[in-house]
Formats: C-alpha cells, sequence, structure tokens
C-alpha cells in the first residue's frame, strides 16, 4: 500500500493524481489538498447569460502536446476547437504593428523574423536586422533586456519583445530569464546555424489554422472531467496546508484547523514557489533560497461585454510598459474563438499585471475596468460603452523565471535527491507556465516515480 499527498488542486495536482491512478499499484490512495472550495487553480469559467467567460487561461497550443494528450485520455477531443487563424497585433508609437510570432518559433534569428515589422524607424529597423545577421554568442544566462539590447537594440526590446513577453509571464523583462523565456532564441546563439540560412529568405510553412485550441464550453470541463475520473483520490476543499514534516521515513501534512494528515510515502507540491516556502521545513535554507527567488507578480483579468464588435480582423493587442505601465494585453475574445457571445455582441478581455501591484491592485473593480475600457476605446475605437464586465484578480500570478533559473532547478533536484527524497515541486513555478508545461511535469513525476506503461489506446503519450 502506498499513500500520496497533494498539495495544490489546479490543473498539475489533478493531472498527476488521474495519471498516477493509471499506473499506481491496487494499493495505491491519494490524499489532495485545496485551500479554495474549487478544484481547477487559475482555470475559471464563468457562464452567464449566453457569455462563456474564461477568468485564467483561455487556450492551450498544440505545439506542446501533453494538454492535448490528457484531453484525448479523458475523451474530449470531440470539445476542441481551434482560434480563428486572425494576426495579432502590438500597439507602438506610431501605431499598429503585427505581431512577429516567429521570434518565438524554432527558428528566430531569421529574416522571417522580422521583415514583418512595419511599425519601426529605418534606423531601428537596419539595427535589428544587423542583430538577426551577426548575433554574436551568448554564455550562460542574462535578462531577456539584457539579451534583447545585445541583438536588437532598445527600440525592439521595449516595443517588441517586452509586450510580446509581459503577455505571457506578466513580470518585467529585466527580471526574467532569457534561457527560460526565450529558449530557441538562446540555442540560435549557442549553437549558432550557417550567415547564408539567415539570409536567405523562406517561406515559413503553412500551417492549417491556429496553433491555439479550447474547449468549446469552457476549459473547465476538463477539470470537471479529471475529478469524475479520480477514483482512488479524496479531494479536502477549504484545507490550506501549513506545513509538511518529515518524521523517519514518512510524510506529514499538516493543515489550517490544527490537524495532522499521514503518514505518506511521497509527497507532491504544486504550489507558486513563495508560497511553497512557508509550508517546508526552517532548516531547509537551500531550498528556501531558491524557491524564495521566483517572484508570482499579481495579475489580473477584466472582460467586458458590449453592443457590435471589434471594427477588424484581429485575436488581439499587445501593449508595451512605454504605452502603459500595468495593461499588459487585450484579447478579441469573441472574434478569436466562436460561441463565446450572443449574437450582436462582443467580448474584450484586458490582462493587468506586469509587476506593477501599486500602479492597480488598490483600485474598485469598477473604478479599474472603468479607467481601462476608457484607455481603450479611443485607440480601436469602440464607439459604445460596455454593457457588463467581469473581473478577476490573482494575488500570486504568473511566476516570473529569475536569470539562472534553470540551474537553479537542476541544484534544487539534487538537493531534494540527498535531503529530502520523497517529495517533488511541479507547477507552473518551476518548468513552464503553460497548462501543457504543468501537464507534461506530472506526467513526467509519474514516469520517475512508477514504470512506464504503455497506453493501450495509443490515445496518449505513455507514462
Amino acid at each position: 500500500m502506498q499513500r500520496i499527498a497533494i498539495i495544490g488542486a489546479g490543473i498539475t495536482g489533478l493531472a498527476f493524481a488521474y495519471y498516477a491512478e493509471r499506473v499506481g499499484k491496487v494499493g495505491l490512495t491519494i490524499d489532495l489538498f485545496e485551500s479554495e472550495s474549487e478544484a481547477g487553480g487559475k482555470i475559471r469559467t464563468t457562464r452567464e447569460g449566453g457569455f462563456i467567460i474564461e477568468h485564467g487561461p483561455d487556450a492551450f497550443v498544440i505545439t506542446k502536446p501533453a494538454f492535448l494528450s490528457l484531453i484525448r485520455d479523458l475523451g474530449l477531443e470531440h470539445e476542441v476547437v481551434s482560434a480563428r487563424s486572425y494576426p495579432a497585433y502590438i500597439l507602438t508609437s506610431r501605431g499598429l504593428t503585427r505581431l512577429p510570432t516567429g521570434l518565438l518559433g524554432p527558428n528566430p534569428l531569421t529574416l522571417n523574423s522580422v521583415t514583418i515589422l512595419k511599425g519601426l524607424p529605418l534606423r531601428e529597423w537596419i539595427r535589428v536586422i544587423r542583430g538577426v545577421l551577426w548575433p554574436g554568442s551568448l554564455k550562460g544566462d542574462c535578462s531577456v533586456k539584457d539579451l534583447g539590447y545585445q541583438l536588437f537594440g532598445r527600440t525592439f526590446t521595449e516595443y517588441i519583445l517586452e509586450p510580446l513577453l509581459a503577455g505571457l509571464y506578466g513580470g518585467k523583462i529585466e527580471q526574467l530569464s532569457a534561457r527560460m523565456a526565450l529558449p530557441f532564441l538562446v540555442r540560435d546563439l549557442e549553437q549558432p546555424r550557417p550567415f547564408w540560412k539567415r539570409v536567405v529568405w523562406r517561406t515559413p510553412p503553412r500551417r492549417e489554422g491556429s496553433i491555439f485550441r479550447t474547449i468549446r464550453n469552457g476549459l473547465d470541463r476538463v477539470v470537471h472531467t479529471l475529478m469524475m475520473h479520480l477514483k482512488r483520490t479524496q479531494i479536502h476543499f477549504n484545507s490550506p496546508v501549513v506545513s509538511i514534516r518529515p518524521v523517519d521515513d514518512c510524510w506529514w501534512v499538516d493543515l489550517s484547523d490544527g490537524r495532522s494528515m499521514g503518514p505518506f510515502d511521497r509527497v507532491v507540491c504544486t504550489l507558486p514557489p513563495r508560497q511553497a516556502v512557508r509550508i517546508i521545513p526552517e532548516e531547509w535554507v537551500t531550498l528556501r533560497q531558491i524557491l524564495h527567488g521566483i517572484e508570482a507578480p499579481p495579475v489580473a483579468t477584466i472582460v467586458y461585454a458590449f453592443p457590435g464588435e471589434v471594427s477588424f480582423e484581429s485575436t488581439g493587442l499587445l501593449v508595451p510598459r512605454l504605452i502603459h505601465p500595468y495593461v499588459t494585453a487585450f484579447t478579441f475574445v469573441s472574434q478569436k474563438w466562436p460561441g463565446r457571445a450572443p449574437e450582436g455582441y462582443g467580448l474584450i478581455r484586458a490582462f493587468i499585471g506586469r509587476g506593477a501591484i501599486e500602479e492597480w491592485w488598490e483600485k474598485s473593480d469598477e473604478q479599474l475596468a472603468s479607467e481601462v475600457w476608457q484607455w481603450l476605446t479611443p485607440r480601436l475605437p469602440l464607439k459604445t460603452a460596455y454593457d457588463r464586465f467581469w473581473i478577476m484578480r490573482w494575488r500570486h500570478g504568473i511566476p516570473v523565471y529569475p536569470v539562472g533559473h534553470r540551474e537553479n532547478m537542476r541544484k534544487m533536484k539534487d538537493w531534494l535527491h540527498q535531503e529530502a527524497a520523497g517529495i517533488a515541486f511541479i507547477g507552473s513555478g518551476y518548468d513552464g507556465v503553460g497548462m501543457a508545461d504543468c501537464v507534461r511535469q506530472a506526467k513526467e513525476l509519474v514516469a520517475a516515480w512508477y514504470h512506464p506503461v504503455k497506453e493501450s489506446s495509443g490515445a496518449g503519450v505513455s507514462v
């Protein structure tokens, strides 16, 4: 018999429980502790008046297969829908510039990645071309800001790289690890390709539709279906964990109501790093230092419902910090996803963050929503007021991986192996912020703790 404790019922904890049940021995039991009254973590869906509102993530990418594999395993593949293949834009000082998505792809340092840029002054455009053709080399890690300045100059970094990554990480590029946020770009610098491959124009391969997918009636369908499949897992809602303690060769979990649960053979912690620091033993100094260095600044989403629609075909708009201190992006939800709003209505979702908590966190919901809408409307333009809005605030938002993060994770793994075998830390704070990365980490941990088992249906990845 084996007993496992999971801390956190977000997508990472639920996915680990699901795959562990599939490959674990008959005597396996799992206790899953969640501080909130519902599961799903940042996956939150509201259905109201014909609107489908995603407060957290609204999509997954098919270029990372783990989440789509989970959906297939759950029998939800028929509910997957694709985003419309409209372009996205960046708001620069000269107006709207089409988003150069190639910068995050497998071949970032090619002319294909930057020739789409039309909003830069000629001198800055030439600076970018020079960075593409003669990028130099990189040893070790550095911040996204430092790498951007080195390759492309200040204007491109502040107006293109910063909003592109703020929309994914919600933090400041001077703190963000280039190795984690721009892995393909770093790879190009460490293993440079021949010069002619950067110069020769090659049309990118055509892809059928968008790489973004979602669930037709909301991503919380995945959460609810996962919970229905858990047969050997007991979920303890409204049960914040205050500490975990090693006792002999086992683990005990202490809850805020005074209960101590255990003994457990293994513990999986999916909490954000700075929350995880609060529950681990004081004497774990090395681990505490590593975890405390991973910040997760507050973020919020505001979804507006309004009569009509955005006047041009686009999935969204990214906003540089030089344009606005805490608004990072807008998604034109009703244009990006079919069936999200009743006929005659549009939906726009605003992303708030960038670590500037003092700028917006203390504002009331009504004040914040009104100020952001008034700032946006003359820039699209929108000729109507919103009818209603939905807002969700996350005190612990998207993790910002600091410079040296990958090396710190290696040190953390080595320390746990030597000093605290039987406990693991997985989730968005550790090795990838997206849902697909979270599911991948859960499956990799199951594979490490159990013998791999082939999927009989061939529908999913072996674990």
